[in-house]
C-alpha cells in the first residue's frame, strides 16, 4: 500500500459536516490523512514547522508560507473556468458613493486579515485610490462574506469586500453576491490567483510524485468532478503561475509598511 500523505487544510463547513467526502477522496487517489486546521494562522504554522507533507492553502497562506520557502506548489485549483479570481468593493446600491475615492469616513467591513479579497487587495485598491483604510475609514471583521453583505444590507457598514471574477473587459462573470443583495461595484482589483496544493519542504520528506499523479488524475476524470467540487469547491487543477500572486505580494507588503 502506498504510504499514506499527511495534508493540513482548514476545512469548509461542507467538510466539516459531510467528513465522508475526505475519505472518498483519499479512496480515488493515494491515501491521505487529513490533518484540519482550526484557522489559517494554524495551517501557517504546520506548513512551516514542516509537521505534515502537504497543504491546501489559500492565496494569502500560500503567499506567506512561501515568503518562508516552507512550500512549493503543485497544483492551483480551477474555480468557474479560471485559476484566478478578483476583489471588489462593493456598496448599497443607493449608497451617495461615485467614485472610490468618496468613500472617506466610511464604515468598512471586511472578512478577515487572512483573507485575499475580503481584506488585503481592497485595502490595497483604497490606498492606490489614496484613502488610507487605517486612517480614514472605520472598519470591523465580519468573518465570511455573507455576514459582510449583510451588515452593509442592514446600515452596519457602508463598504465591504467581496470576491468576483472578471472577463478580459473587466465584466463581472461570476460574484459573491447576487441581485438580492442590492449592491454596487465602485472598484476590482487586478486578478489574483487561487488556493494552491503545496508540497511543504522539509529533509527527509517522503516523495510525492504517486500522490501528485494520483491527485492530477482524479481532478481530470470525468466521473470524480463531482467529488472534486464538494472536496476542493473546484472544477479541476492547473499548474501554477506565480506571476499570478505578485499583486497579493504587494499587497502584504504594503501592510507591513503601514
Amino acid at each position: 500500500m502506498s504510504e499514506r500523505v499527511r495534508l493540513a487544510f482548514v476545512p469548509t463547513t461542507k467538510l466539516l459536516t459531510q467528513r465522508s467526502l475526505l475519505a472518498r477522496w483519499s479512496a480515488v487517489t493515494q491515501p491521505t490523512e487529513w490533518v484540519s486546521c482550526a484557522n489559517y494562522a494554524e495551517l501557517l504554522a504546520a506548513v512551516s514547522d514542516h509537521a505534515v507533507d502537504a497543504a491546501w492553502l489559500p492565496p494569502v497562506t500560500f503567499v506567506r508560507a512561501a515568503s518562508l520557502d516552507a512550500v512549493e506548489p503543485i497544483f492551483t485549483l480551477r474555480r468557474a473556468g479560471t485559476g484566478s479570481y478578483s476583489a471588489a468593493i462593493v456598496c448599497a446600491d443607493k449608497a451617495p458613493y461615485a467614485r472610490l475615492d468618496d468613500v472617506t469616513g466610511a464604515r468598512a467591513a471586511w472578512v478577515d486579515p487572512w483573507s485575499a479579497a475580503g481584506y488585503l487587495m481592497p485595502r490595497k485598491l483604497l490606498r492606490e485610490a489614496g484613502v488610507h483604510p487605517d486612517r480614514d475609514l472605520w472598519q470591523r471583521m465580519f468573518g465570511s462574506y455573507s455576514n459582510v453583505l449583510e451588515a452593509i444590507a442592514l446600515d452596519r457598514a457602508d463598504i465591504g469586500g467581496v470576491f468576483c471574477s472578471v472577463d478580459a473587459f473587466k465584466t463581472v462573470v461570476r460574484a459573491g453576491w447576487t441581485g438580492a443583495d442590492r449592491v454596487r461595484v465602485l472598484a476590482v482589483s487586478e486578478p489574483i490567483a487561487g488556493d494552491v496544493l503545496a508540497r511543504v519542504r522539509r529533509k527527509g520528506a517522503p516523495p510525492l510524485d504517486a500522490w501528485i499523479d494520483s491527485v492530477r488524475g482524479a481532478a481530470e476524470a470525468h466521473e470524480h468532478h463531482s467529488l472534486l467540487r464538494d472536496v476542493f469547491g473546484a472544477e479541476g487543477v492547473e499548474s501554477p503561475d506565480l506571476s499570478g500572486y505578485a499583486p497579493l505580494e504587494r499587497a502584504l507588503r504594503d501592510e507591513l509598511r503601514g
